[in-house]
């Protein structure tokens, strides 16, 4: 795990996401890109042809102004703390999410902010920005909570196991850190998996296979809605991160997510490392 790339804006709440970027790529010994990706005000602001048009377009190119030189400082101070890796900016443009999907390939991890509508200094991202990237970015996408403090140690990670290829591919994409876990849990999900095969076994061989030789909790998913029940676990068993498969495909140029990754890209209150 050798490249993160971020995605900023204008917020405060960026600066959260950056600092943590920045220190996972730092204990990796990796690089870190921080992708400014807001749409320009002319594409997302309703305003007419006629006059005062000339006035409209300064100042939605003042506000963009504005708002890119915000997200820049957060990089500049960012760039400028000692011992830690320093970000490369780069500018989604006009069109921030296909750049962003033409960046993602190259990156290992894309750190992304939970969208928060009570923020008004974001800057108006693209829409379905998050469930996008999750599905077509290609890489594994580490969501961080619009709320409260992360920390970079992760030491007590969740897995969400459904013998799911994209929850393999989950922990597989977690590996850096589950190495370093002081424990693992797993919330196994056996509801539409073989009754004969035990999957909690073959999950904590295939995980000392690949050096995790913390010990292996393993708590079993009950009826309700997954992924409320999944957070409910996971917040009561103190756990600093989330590891599990995010679902969902394209409809009506809409993204379609599985109810358990909905619920858990709206309400985490904790880092999520989710691959599709």
């Amino acid at each position: 795990m050798k490249h993160f790339l971020v995605h900023v804006d204008a917020s405060p709440r960026s600066a959260v996401r950056l600092a943590l970027a920045q220190q996972l790529a730092t204990q990796q010994a990796g690089r870190l890109t921080a992708f400014y990706g807001v749409m320009p005000g002319l594409l997302v602001t309703p305003w007419g042809l006629g006059e005062g048009m000339a006035y409209v377009a300064a100042q939605l190119s003042d506000w963009d102004a504005e708002h890119r030189g915000r997200a820049q400082s957060l990089v500049r101070a960012a760039a400028a703390r000692s011992g830690l890796v320093a970000p490369q900016w780069i500018d989604g443009g006009q069109a921030p999410y296909w750049a962003l999907l033409q960046a993602a390939p190259y990156a290992d991890v894309l750190v992304m902010g939970q969208p928060d509508p009570a923020d008004t200094q974001t800057g108006a991202w693209p829409a379905d920005l998050v469930p996008g990237v999750l599905c077509d970015g290609g890489r594994p996408l580490l969501l961080v909570p619009r709320a409260g403090e992360v920390s970079p140690a992760f030491r007590r990670p969740w897995i969400a196991w459904n013998a799911s290829r994209e929850a393999a591919r989950a922990w597989r994409a977690a590996l850096p850190w589950l190495r370093a876990a002081e424990r693992v849990h797993v919330a196994l999900d056996e509801a539409h998996s073989r009754p004969d095969f035990d999957h909690a076994g073959a999950l904590r061989q295939g995980l000392l296979e690949h050096g995790v030789d913390a010990p292996v909790e393993v708590h079993r998913i009950g009826p309700g809605d997954a992924g409320e029940v999944l957070l409910g676990m996971v917040t009561a068993g103190g756990a600093d991160l989330l590891v599990m498969g995010g679902y969902g495909h394209s409809r009506a140029r809409e993204w379609v997510l599985g109810g358990a990754t909905r619920h858990v890209l709206q309400h985490a209150s904790l880092p999520v490392l989710m691959s599709h």
